[in-house]
């Protein structure tokens, strides 16, 4: 895959801004996404749900277009659609439109940004989808997990059911001042991909956002937690639930998490559903324990995990556990195979460039790296930190994090009253993990 052309520029007002001109008789559309600096885990002493309920509300009317209906008129009348997310630590709006109407675009994101109502009647709205979201979205195992791992009295246990009560006593000022202190040009990232003239897309850009000020607001934000917050390594809570919801694996802060995550997403190819399938093929493929299991890398935030998860019937709970246990221990102390490590890293590649695949995909991608990492993916570079890596750097990576001080465990479901902490304390004991 060939590399992505994108050039960086920053306005005199801090926005920094991401031009990625692709041509092709595939490339038929241009995608303009701002990435902005705030998520739900961003201003957790008001609730994760503010940075949620900014998003809702840019969408329900701006000064030059009061309605929802005006606003999805005047990029929907050209074709367009547009679209925004709320993750951990962003908040990404997008819209695609054909090359002719980027300058609709740019306004479009423009008058959001930086121009919006929060009108009463639009934050009430807002409130009420976010609780109807929260209602779907209900996920009992991720509550108590955050629970085990931060403590129940942290702002990271991040309950379901506590935050939809708390949407109620958020307050439209409140909404107001977090929005004025994280919609700052200096704290957005904007990218345009596809096929545009780039002289053209900055003069336009600078035209409408180079001109907004930075406002000087203060706001308590609340501190990034780090894993003092972590509870007990290993607890099974029974609640009469058939089947038992297991999660285990490490849980650390990634000394390079540019390189190491890299690492990580192919010790989650060997071990998953992808390349060899090792743990995956034992647990689901020969012993039958279970319909689907899950393992790999993730991020909360500044934290990084490496886990396996999925739900098991209680007869099947302890052996699928001793297999994951074992999978850890073969990984730490013998050398992946060269044929396992060229599957796994062919797989990665592609999972890579999939990301890419379209305007949208590598919009997204880039202003989101760049707002967190500061840089923006280099694609050929990502294939070539793929390719170097090596049996060798995988059993150091897993012998540096898979330790016992960063081993967890942390099980929901089964007889309220049961001995499975007692028969996973003592197949801690066997695999000396804890």
């Amino acid at each position: 895959m060939k590399d992505l052309p994108v050039s960086e520029y920053v306005l005199d007002n801090g926005l920094k801004v991401l031009l990625c001109h692709l041509d092709g008789v595939t490339i038929n559309t241009v995608t303009v996404n701002a990435a902005v600096k705030i998520g739900r885990l961003s201003d957790l002493e008001r609730g994760m749900d503010v940075a949620h309920l900014i998003e809702h509300n840019l969408f329900k009317g701006t000064k030059k277009f009061p309605t929802r209906d005006l606003l999805d008129g005047f990029i929907e009348r050209v074709g367009g659609i547009g679209g925004g997310s709320t993750d951990n630590e962003l908040t990404n709006y997008d819209v695609e439109v054909f090359p002719n109407d980027l300058e609709k675009a740019i306004e479009y994101l423009n008058e959001m940004l930086f121009n919006p109502l929060f009108s009463e009647e639009g934050f009430m709205s807002s409130c009420k989808m976010l609780k109807e979201e929260r209602k779907k979205k209900n996920d009992l195992f991720r509550d108590h997990f955050y629970e085990f791992l931060f403590g129940k009295e942290s702002p990271w246990a991040l309950s379901s059911l506590a935050e939809e009560s708390k949407i109620d006593l958020i307050t439209r000022e409140q909404v107001i001042d977090v929005y004025r202190f994280y919609y700052q040009p200096k704290n957005i990232v904007l990218s345009v991909v596809g096929n545009f003239k780039k002289e053209q897309a900055l003069n336009i850009i600078k035209n409408y956002m180079g001109v907004v000020t930075n406002t000087n607001i203060n706001l308590n934000i609340s501190q990034r937690p780090n894993l003092d917050y972590l509870n007990k390594k290993v607890k099974v809570t029974g609640n009469d639930f058939n089947r038992i919801g297991l999660t285990t694996g490490y849980v650390f802060i990634s000394k390079d998490r540019y390189r190491e995550k890299v690492l990580f997403q192919i010790i989650g190819q060997i071990l998953g559903l992808m390349s060899s399938r090792r743990t995956w093929k034992k647990i689901v493929g020969e012993e039958l324990l279970t319909y689907s299991f899950e393992i790999g890398y993730l991020s909360i935030g500044n934290i990084d995990l490496f886990r396996a998860f999925s739900y098991f019937d209680q007869s099947n709970f302890i052996k699928a556990v001793d297999i994951v246990f074992k999978e850890f221990e073969i990984l730490k102390k013998t050398l992946v195979s060269e044929d396992e490590l060229s599957a796994a890293k062919e797989n990665q590649k592609r999972w890579v460039c999939n990301d890419y695949r379209d305007t949208w995909m590598i919009a997204k991608n880039i202003t989101s790296v760049c707002a967190i990492e500061g840089r923006f993916n280099n694609v050929e570079e990502l294939v070539a930190e793929i390719d170097s890596v090596t049996a060798k750097d995988i059993c150091e990576l897993v012998n540096k994090y898979f330790t016992k001080d960063n081993f967890y465990l942390f099980a929901l479901g089964g007889p309220k009253k049961n001995n499975l902490e007692e028969e996973i304390f003592a197949l801690c004991e066997k695999h000396k993990i804890k």
